[in-house]
């Protein structure tokens, strides 16, 4: 899936026609529920829409402790987690939304972090992007209203600057701050384990272009995807 003017397209794997169009206001990121088919939709900076089985009209959830709604993840058991903004200007914080319910949770941090980016599950534990921390990726284990860190992934060179990262399977992948630097575009690093980059991708092979968000299919060819 990737956001186009309100509105979230689909395409099938490999494709460069939609196949799908669903609309959202403001979408701003997505995250597909293998466990449901569902497809959860930040629309910034006020609410999450979920689609069922990614289709038709979404069920749409707000929260007025939730200033900004910006990224959301599902975890392999189909609980959605959110970060964005609470109370005041500059207090980040994550949030799980509890479907069933129709209610959000903040889930507390075991430590401080400053700014909460970007989250995806890594297979074992939430890994959120921390923006201040320049190259770093918290692992969390979340219980009920609880998030621990459990452990800590390095990137060096990292410059998420507020980027739309992916993760798979044992791939970090972000968009760098490239400025005019045309040898610098997309970093790849190896997750868990971090350090140096494994493969960089210079921006003159985009036309130039400075990107802001990368997601990566995970299905075969056969199957639709949501990219």
């Amino acid at each position: 899936m990737t956001e186009d003017s309100g509105a979230v397209v689909e395409y099938a794997h490999g494709g460069t026609s939609p196949i799908n169009t669903l609309g959202a206001r403001g979408a701003f990121s997505c995250s597909w529920d293998p466990t449901t088919g569902n497809l959860a939709v930040g629309e910034h900076p006020y609410s999450i829409a979920i689609f069922t089985d990614a289709s038709g009209t979404a069920s749409t959830y707000t929260d007025s402790s939730v200033r900004e709604f910006n990224y959301c993840a599902y975890d392999d058991k189909g609980n959605l987690f959110i970060t964005g903004q609470v109370n005041g200007p500059y207090q980040y914080a994550v949030t799980e939304l509890d479907t069933s319910s129709a209610t959000f949770k903040t889930v507390t941090l075991n430590k401080r972090v400053d700014f909460l980016d970007d989250l995806q599950w890594d297979g074992k534990y939430l890994a959120i992007d921390d923006f201040y921390e320049t190259g770093t990726i918290d692992r969390v284990q979340v219980s009920g209203s609880s998030g621990t860190i459990e452990a800590t992934t390095s990137l060096s060179g990292a410059q998420f600057y507020g980027f739309w990262t992916w993760l798979q399977n044992g791939t970090f992948i972000s968009p760098t701050y490239t400025g005019y630097d045309r040898d610098k575009l997309m970093d790849f690093w190896s997750h868990p384990s971090g350090g140096n980059p494994t493969k960089k991708l210079p921006q003159r092979d985009f036309g130039g272009r400075r990107i802001h968000g990368v997601t990566v299919s995970v299905a075969p060819p056969d199957s639709r995807v949501h990219k």
